[in-house]
Order: C-alpha cells, then structure tokens, then sequence
C-alpha cells in the first residue's frame, strides 16, 4: 500500500475521534452479508456477469454518529460464454467454454456515518467508505471444440493484489432489541498494477449491535 492510501487509512480508523463524547458506552458490531456485485469496468463488464457477493464485519459503534468496522468481502463473476465464443468466432453448437471465472476479495477498515438504531425510527439511513487490501483473481479461460479437436487454452490465469476503496450508502431496519436488518449498495475500485477494477455490490444482511 503506497503512503496515500496509508494516510487515508489513518483517517478512516481516527473519524470517529473527534466527536468521541460518545452518548454511553461504546458497543460491539458484528455484520454479515449476501447479495451480488456488478462489474462496472469495461475488461470485465464486456464478458463478465453480475456475481455473488458475501461479506462478515465486526467492529464497535463509537456514538450516536459513527461506526468503525473491518470487513471481509468475497464474489465471484461467471464468464458469459456466448460473448466470449463470439469473440472467437463461434457459437456454442460447436465450442464451450470450461472455467473462466472471476473472483475478488478485499479486507476493508471503513467508518459508517449514521445507521446506528434509534427508539424514535425503525428505519435510519447512513453512508460508508472503506480502504484496505483488493485482490483480483482470474481462472484459466479452456475453449472446447468436441467435434475439431482437444480443449484449447485461450487465457491463462492472472492473480493481482494492491489496495482498493470503497464508498456507499444504505438504510438499518431494527428487528429485534438487538438484530437490524440493511440494505447497502455502494462502489469499490480496486487499483492494481495493470488496470482499476471496479465493481457495483448490492448487499442484504444482518446487523448485531
């Protein structure tokens, strides 16, 4: 991670220090999610469809007004074969493809601004932003044409890790006296060496605070 994102870094651990007079005692967060993720960069929306997307996070609520939290998120991108065999020009009564995937994973410190429970509203909206480390992670592309011969490599697999950011928003809807329910959807770039990756998650999951 170069020194900008260090700073960056930084800053996201500490926003919730300035207004630390905190109205009681700080609490523990623990999150989990599901949902699915949007390519969004060329590379990938070009051959590359919406993917699942899960996630885990735990932190502690530091007031009425921030959050800070580290979270683990994983998805994975089917290849759209037709696309792809377009490409090569051919169609899939005579070729498919084997493999072909996309996966990425992050590790994320973000702060949330909002979105911790009120007796007075069920539903309390908020806005996230995170940095840490992305990793992208791609599964050899295998051409198969049955009827001309063996399987063909068409793409070999490419692994790249540097850090990434991430921003969003999305509403809390208490539950119980303890569980919410939220909704989040955001964007996350990851800035590799070759090329940013940039993908849309939509996330649903469960709160505990």
């Amino acid at each position: 991670m170069n020194r900008l994102g260090k700073v960056i870094l930084a800053g996201l651990l500490l926003i919730g220090s300035a207004d630390v007079k905190a109205q009681g005692e700080r609490k523990p967060y623990f999150q989990l999610n599901t949902g699915f993720s949007i390519p969004v960069s060329e590379t990938l929306s070009e051959f590359w469809g919406s993917g699942l997307g899960l996630g885990i996070g735990a932190g502690y609520v530091l007031n009425q007004k921030f959050t800070i939290l580290a979270s683990l998120n994983y998805n994975r991108f089917k290849i759209n074969e037709d696309k792809f065999l377009t490409l090569e020009g051919l169609d899939t009564s005579v070729a498919s493809i084997e493999k072909g995937g996309i996966t990425t994973f992050s590790a994320f410190a973000e702060a949330k601004m909002g979105g911790v429970r009120r007796e007075d509203l069920r539903m309390v909206p908020y806005v996230i932003a995170g940095l840490g480390f992305f990793r992208f992670k791609s599964d050899d592309v295998i051409q198969v044409i049955p009827i001309i011969g063996p399987p063909e490599l068409k793409r070999t697999a490419v692994t790249e890790s540097d850090f990434g950011v991430s921003a969003g928003g999305g509403v809390n809807i208490r539950l119980t006296d303890r569980f919410d329910l939220y909704l989040e959807g955001g964007l996350v770039i990851g800035f590799l060496p070759g090329s940013s990756t940039q993908l849309f998650p939509v996330k649903l999951g469960l709160a505990l605070q």
